[in-house]
């Protein structure tokens, strides 16, 4: 029994080791970006662009009536190189399959972080929580117990699961760009803006339903997901397309169906786990070969299969990737 404890104790404590590095040795930023060092980044980028701070920078959320606390709607996590560097290793994959090296590179730029800005604006969306590039386990832990639009069944099963998950396997290591319906929070590990608006696409199908934890559930049932990716790819598209920045336009044409089909042949593959590897580079091979059909014929204004104009116009977008 005294060996049992002292193993315990010993697993215990390398927990919060670790936990403690992440959080705060490592130099992990569990708050937001401060708002002075946020403006004076975005002082520069103003500069030649004329474009504006974020307005979740600049404020609280004004869904701090729900979620206690009134943290910026979107927090930056701060940068560690060591830690940083880590994460782009283990992006490799994901870089390889998207044929991009700002997948899961763990330095998001100012101009990914206001498309999503936007994007949330034009949808209304003011109880969603972003997080770049972001480790903070104990505020999501706060923000599963608060999130009232989700069931007490579902938050205190699989929703502690999940929140489990995010805190044992770091993503801020491990990459993963993706939406926890349970915390009712987006976590952007990619300097892609059509990667960082499909995620939060998430966020916006899943507020469209009365029963959101049923709904958020289902997200997490192979095969059934992919009604789910389908969706946050229609309403990502549409919206970049609508968007009139052909730097946008642009890499939604090019983005977007390999990472649809990433998705896709991922799901699949989670039927026969032993051809799971085969199916997702299958999903991007597929998904690179309807990027460029649609790219040399003109053919990309809306996504595979079309959908329905959703009526929303990106509004003051400025586009910094510009000579």
């Amino acid at each position: 029994m005294r060996e049992f404890r002292s193993i315990t104790r010993k697993i215990v404590a390398l927990l919060s080791l670790v936990t403690m590095s992440l959080t705060g040795c490592a130099q992990f930023h569990s708050g937001g970006i401060r708002q002075s060092a946020w403006r004076a980044q975005s002082a520069e980028v103003t500069q030649s662009t004329d474009s504006v701070t974020p307005a979740s920078f600049r404020r609280e959320s004004p869904a701090c009536a729900e979620f206690a606390g009134c943290d910026p709607q979107i927090e930056v996590g701060r940068p560690n190189r060591f830690i940083d560097g880590i994460g782009w290793f283990f992006g490799i994959p994901e870089k390889i399959l998207l044929w991009d090296s700002r997948a899961e590179n763990h330095s998001v730029s100012p101009q990914t972080i206001r498309t999503v800005e936007q994007y949330l604006a034009d949808n209304g969306m003011q109880d969603v929580k972003i997080r770049v590039n972001q480790y903070s386990p104990g505020a999501e832990w706060k923000r599963l117990t608060q999130n009232k639009a989700v069931s007490p069944l579902w938050r205190y099963t699989f929703g502690a699961i999940s929140t489990l998950g995010y805190t044992l396997i770091p993503g801020r290591l491990f990459g993963g760009d993706n939406y926890n319906p349970y915390t009712n929070t987006v976590s952007i590990y990619s300097d892609i803006p059509t990667a960082a608006v499909h995620e939060t696409a998430y966020a916006v199908d899943n507020s469209r339903h009365k029963y959101r934890g049923t709904y958020g559930f289902a997200q997490g049932i192979s095969g059934i997901n992919i009604w789910h990716e389908t969706q946050a790819a229609h309403l990502a598209s549409d919206w970049l397309r609508d968007s009139d920045q052909p730097f946008l336009v642009a890499e939604n044409n090019r983005i977007m169906p390999p990472l649809y089909g990433i998705r896709v042949g991922g799901s699949l593959g989670e039927f026969v786990p032993q051809v799971q590897p085969l199916a997702t580079i299958g999903g991007a091979v597929t998904g690179h070969a309807v990027s460029y059909s649609r790219r040399t014929s003109g053919s990309g204004n809306s996504f595979v299969g079309g959908s329905a104009d959703t009526g929303i116009r990106p509004a003051g977008y400025v586009n910094t990737n510009r000579q």
